[in-house]
């Protein structure tokens, strides 16, 4: 009897603890589980390849050829929508990385974003072509709408409170697809803005009442994205970018929030492990928060599980970086905030060919590169053994107008001028020269003409004595740190890539660049933070000669 009486004891006493509450697994609330500990957890991995179940990818190349591949994606009731850059395809994956099927979107220039609607009709941003496209369920193209005029820069969709659709500029200007009528925070469910480099502000709308809350940074902001809003909490990722070394580094989380702004949980990213980042790398379904992640040999989807205890290195990583810098001063340039300065004589004028300019003349010069007109020939279009055509030049019928200056690896052809014994694009175009050039894989021919990365920007500099490469800017720049960034300096990538910068924005900068993304020419772009992380080593850097406008500028 007694062993009974145990045994009846131990059973109900074990039912009682396990109907205890516990923290050591999740704390439900509001739908999404915050855990004591953030956690990452590998959903399912896709092969790189040109298969149906596969993804494509290119990797990083030279002087602005850009590698690509997933640029972004969509979850909508458990099944995953890749859309890919390289097959020019959505591919969609039911939960368990089993393929379900895929749309064809060959007749797109350079796939940017999706959006999927609940009765699986999706819309798909082609940024250089300027089209959103709507797909039907059976993954037929029913329509074709063009990107409003206020977008200059189009990086994104979205819808309003009343479902209808968006596009937007980095987050910074939105505009209803259909309509074309710029939207304010009356129309959004949610709007991120930049404050100052330290604070940003989240608002966000259900359609009766309007509620926000800042968000502070402790380095320096880079990005605001809000991913989902619940009754009582937010998703949100939020990017921290170290201001004062000369250095980009940046870190990125996912944070849930309550209206109030007070974090509740927060989950940090990996960006080190990616070999790019994409602009749209996290989503929200089901009360699941999903991660992209582009390795070097595949794609790997994440779900991750915010934490009241996450991660953070940033700090850690600016110490580290600075030891390791205050062994080098010595022998690396010093930041300044003045051109270099060898003549008591000045002058208020942009001082010529390789000598001194203002930042508004750098502007004007890049912007004559990028909006160059041009009628293309059918020589223009030749191509010669080792090149490939950029899209816009192959596509293009003879006869018609094309804007831009295509992008050529080793070029160094602006409008006006060439970079050392090289005349211009002009002359070359008008002489039936190939126009372009984005195959990087072997020196650039002679025969072609156009500009790559390095080129645009010094000559962008009027820097004309030889054709810099990236690797050796540094003859004629100086190191600075991202709070030092101003118009028309420039971020640097020995090796990779470098870009004029123009200003920062709600989720990443404005620049002005010759890059085999998008359009494939000279061209206005946007970066996110995060990219610039995880692409490769840039570093902020300023032009010599370069001063800041009303500034008196040496003779040279």
């Amino acid at each position: 009897m007694n062993k009974f009486k145990s045994l009846i004891y131990l059973v109900l006493s074990t039912l009682i603890i396990s109907l205890l509450p516990t923290t050591s697994f999740a704390e439900k609330s509001s739908r999404t589980s915050i855990y004591d500990y953030e956690q990452i957890n590998k959903v399912f991995d896709v092969a790189y390849g040109a298969k149906d179940d596969q993804l494509g990818f290119t990797p990083n190349g030279t002087e602005g050829e850009i590698g690509t591949g997933v640029v972004s994606f969509y979850v909508q009731n458990n099944n995953v929508y890749f859309l890919d850059n390289v097959n020019k395809k959505v591919s969609v994956f039911d939960e368990s990385g089993s393929f379900i099927s895929s749309y064809d979107l060959s007749y797109a220039r350079w796939l940017s974003d999706l959006i999927v609607l609940d009765n699986q009709t999706i819309y798909v941003l082609d940024s250089a072509k300027r089209f959103v496209y709507e797909i039907n369920k059976d993954g037929e193209k029913v329509n074709s709408y063009d990107v409003p005029k206020e977008i200059t820069i189009p990086t994104g969709l979205g819808k309003t409170i009343n479902n209808k659709i968006t596009v937007d500029q980095s987050q910074d200007i939105i505009v209803e697809l259909k309509s074309g009528n710029k939207l304010g925070k009356s129309n959004l469910p949610n709007v991120e803005e930049k404050i100052n480099e330290n604070k940003g502000k989240i608002t966000f709308n259900n359609g009766e009442t309007i509620g926000d809350f800042t968000v502070n940074f402790e380095e320096s902001y880079g990005g605001l994205t809000v991913n989902s809003i619940m009754p009582n909490r937010i998703i949100y990722t939020k990017t921290e970018v170290a201001s004062h070394i000369p250095k980009i580094m940046a870190e990125t989380h996912v944070y849930v929030a309550n209206k109030k702004g007070e974090t509740i949980g927060a989950v940090r990213i990996p960006l080190e492990e990616m070999y790019f980042a994409p602009r749209h790398l996290v989503r929200v379904d089901n009360n699941k928060i999903y991660l992209i992640s582009p390795k070097e040999n595949h794609l790997t989807l994440y779900e991750l599980k915010p934490g009241k205890t996450f991660e953070k290195r940033l700090d850690d990583r600016i110490n580290n970086f600075t030891k390791d810098m205050s062994n080098k001063v010595s022998s690396s340039k010093v930041s300044s905030t003045q051109t270099e300065t060898n003549n008591d004589v000045s002058t208020q004028s942009n001082t010529g060919e390789n000598g001194y300019l203002h930042r508004s003349d750098a502007g004007s010069r890049a912007n004559s590169m990028i909006n160059e007109t041009w009628t293309v020939s059918s020589s223009n279009k030749s191509q010669a053994s080792g090149t490939v055509l950029p899209d816009y030049v192959s596509n293009a019928s003879s006869g018609s107008t094309l804007e831009s200056i295509p992008y050529k690896w080793g070029g160094g052809d602006a409008h006006d001028i060439g970079a050392g014994s090289r005349n211009s694009f002009n002359y070359y175009q008008q002489n039936g020269y190939q126009t372009g050039d984005v195959d990087t894989n072997g020196y650039g021919v002679s025969s072609v003409t156009g500009l790559d990365c390095s080129g645009f920007v010094a000559l962008a500099w009027y820097r004309s004595d030889k054709k810099y490469s990236t690797s050796s800017l540094y003859e004629i720049t100086h190191n600075i740190t991202k709070s030092d960034l101003k118009y028309m300096d420039a971020l640097n990538d020995s090796g990779f890539h470098t870009l004029l910068y123009v200003n920062s924005g709600s989720n990443g900068i404005y620049t002005k660049e010759a890059t085999t993304d998008g359009n494939q020419s000279a061209q206005d772009y946007s970066r996110t933070w995060y990219w610039l992380e995880t692409s490769n080593d840039f570093i902020p850097v300023r032009y010599d000669r370069i001063a800041d406008d009303g500034d008196p500028l040496p003779i040279y």
